[in-house]
């Protein structure tokens, strides 16, 4: 009678040295998810390694992001803190990096400034873009000119964009240009640029009608703007 006693008594304490180690091995093979939202794939890897969380609990998905950079991860399926198990997989998305192919329209930047226009590119993720100035008097200094592609042109991200600021002419003087082969009209253009007066002087000749013919002034002297030059001209054959 002592000894079937005994017998239960043993029966009963190895069931539950028998249900604590089953317990205690589900327990241990439950493993405590972290946040890895914004963290790279090889932390992820390092996690697994040190948990020694099976390859086929990992399961990695690929998509394009804007915000997240490449090979980071954007989300994933269990929560931190909570745990995954061994017949759970943790799921997670990992960035690509930004779609080339995707396309945006480009703005339109008037009556910005070359930091406002740089803001703006950087933070739409333009990649090839190229800020310049060209000396424009009719135009308010320091903002915008124009673009290339223009303003509304569908483009990607990787495409080359040029961007020219206005830029004004703060010089007093100039250098005098070679003529030959020019008009009246292409001349008084460099002369409204350059701030220039001129004085045509018209001589009768074999040259088109408002050709330019010759002056005092040699090639590359240097003149003040706001001053007054002289310039021969064709006035035509004169039959």
């Amino acid at each position: 009678m002592i000894n079937k006693r005994i017998n239960i008594v043993l029966s009963i304490i190895f069931v539950i040295l028998f249900a604590v180690a089953i317990f205690t091995r589900i327990g241990s093979s439950k493993i405590k998810v972290e946040d890895f939202t914004g963290k790279t794939y090889q932390d992820v890897m390092n996690w697994a390694e040190t948990n020694s969380v099976p390859d086929k609990s990992v399961v990695f998905n690929y998509e394009y992001s804007d915000t997240i950079p490449e090979n980071n991860v954007i989300s994933q399926n269990i929560r931190s803190g909570s745990f995954i198990a061994s017949r759970n997989s943790l799921v997670l998305n990992i960035s690509k990096g930004i779609n080339p192919d995707k396309r945006i329209t480009l703005m339109d930047f008037t009556g910005m400034n070359s930091e406002a226009i740089e803001a703006w590119l950087t933070e739409n993720n333009f990649t090839n873009y190229r800020i310049s100035s060209e000396i424009n008097e009719n135009a308010e200094e320091n903002l915008f000119l124009y673009s290339e592609p223009a303003a509304g042109t569908r483009i990607r991200k990787d495409d080359e964009v040029n961007i020219v600021i206005c830029e004004h002419d703060h010089s007093t003087t100039t250098s005098f240009p070679d003529f030959t082969g020019l008009t009246i009209t292409e001349i008084q253009e460099w002369a409204d640029t350059n701030n220039i007066q001129v004085n045509y002087i018209y001589y009768t000749d074999a040259a088109a009608e408002g050709s330019f013919l010759f002056s005092d002034l040699p090639v590359g002297s240097e003149i003040d703007k706001g001053s007054t030059i002289s310039v021969a001209v064709s006035s035509g054959p004169g039959y």
